[in-house]
């Protein structure tokens, strides 16, 4: 009987010096050591700028939020360039025929010369 469930292996994450052992499946190691890699920039980034004066907590919101901004942004792009474009000259509108009964096309002609003929007072 086959194994089905992957391989998994332990990984530390460091976010804001503070190890995280995470439970992974080895094929996206190197995914979460870029991912880490980032977040540690990022995160010392935001720390830099505030040179203490802030609390860790916050530092790690402005991190987390940036990223979310990043993701919103490739969901724009990925959007962008993956929707059809539809070019408005290359739709096809078939000319309907309208079938107008003669009392009708009385009428509407009367209509029409009674708006364009003035009246004189």
């Amino acid at each position: 009987m086959e194994n089905l469930e992957q391989e998994k292996i332990i990984v530390d994450c460091t976010v804001a010096g503070k190890v995280l052992p995470l439970r992974i499946e080895k094929e996206k190691a190197e995914a979460h050591r870029q991912a880490n890699e980032l977040l540690s920039e990022r995160y010392g980034m935001y720390e830099a700028r505030n040179q203490g004066k802030l609390p860790v907590s916050d530092i790690l919101a402005m991190t987390a939020y940036s990223f979310a901004v990043q993701v919103v942004d490739l969901k724009t792009l990925w959007t962008q360039y993956t929707s059809p474009k539809i070019n408005l000259s290359d739709l096809k509108i078939p000319e309907r025929k309208i079938k107008v009964s003669p009392k009708t096309a009385k009428a509407a002609k009367e209509v029409k010369t009674t708006k364009t003929t003035k009246k004189k007072i």
